[in-house]
């Protein structure tokens, strides 16, 4: 049976040709249509709205188009693993040029966070994605705006190269410290969507190893205040520039 929908987009400068049901994607995925060629072809079924459907005790809640752009996105993180491409569950935001990623449990604050920055930051700073961007991992580490962008749509389809991953922790007082790549690597991996097939697997496990030594790596622990941002600023921000020199 053919698909009611067929189109080109770009994701973290990879073009996929998409097929596809239901308006939902459509209208998400617009700002991200592309008229190059594509690299890799991607085709949602109902049977992968119905597998997404299955997987959440609460699918049966969500209707068939925003089940089909969940479907659509693993299947995308799947085939993008092999090109060294990271599904990272995070907030990222760009300041100056750089990008800085906050990452924790869902419910910890990132959120709440970034707004925090914004409230400090204004139009100098960028929401690249409010929860699932894509990372390229290669000598430097991009972050790529996506249209899966959490409960706030927060997105832009913009990229910037990452100069700090900080983890979240809630705490009475704001307190940040630099942390080594084994600290941080539960918790990266853990924040990684992992693909199924085994080279994919593979890739994304030596990926997440390779981000961790790449990007300066922070804890924060923090409460709910604009102390906290600039708390996580000043410190990611400064050795930011101390890298540069």
């Amino acid at each position: 049976m053919s698909s009611k929908f067929c189109k080109t987009y770009k994701f973290a400068d990879i073009t996929v040709e998409a097929s596809y049901n239901y308006k939902f994607l459509d209208i998400q995925c617009k700002d991200y249509e592309s008229n190059e060629a594509p690299q890799i072809h991607i085709d949602v079924y109902q049977e992968d709205v119905e597998r997404e459907r299955n997987a959440s005790e609460d699918g049966y809640k969500f209707p068939d188009g925003y089940l089909e752009s969940l479907a659509f996105y693993r299947k995308l993180s799947e085939r993008v693993a092999l090109e060294d491409i990271l599904l990272f569950h995070c907030a990222a935001v760009e300041v100056g040029g750089k990008a800085y990623l906050f990452t924790a449990p869902s419910g910890t604050g990132k959120t709440t966070h970034i707004a925090l920055w914004e409230k400090i930051h204004g139009d100098k700073m960028t929401i690249i994605n409010g929860d699932k961007p894509l990372l390229k991992v290669s000598e430097k580490v991009i972050v790529y705006g996506t249209p899966w962008d959490g409960k706030e749509r927060q997105s832009t389809n913009t990229s910037a190269e990452v100069a700090g991953i900080c983890i979240l922790k809630r705490a009475a007082d704001n307190r940040i410290k630099k942390i080594t790549p084994n600290e941080a690597l539960a918790t990266l991996m853990s924040q990684t969507y992992r693909p199924e097939g085994k080279e994919n697997l593979r890739k994304m496990l030596q990926n997440v190893v390779a981000l961790s030594t790449k990007v300066p790596l922070w804890l924060l622990e923090c409460n709910i205040s604009e102390e906290a941002a600039r708390t996580s600023y000043n410190a990611m921000s400064k050795e930011n520039e101390q890298y540069e020199t």
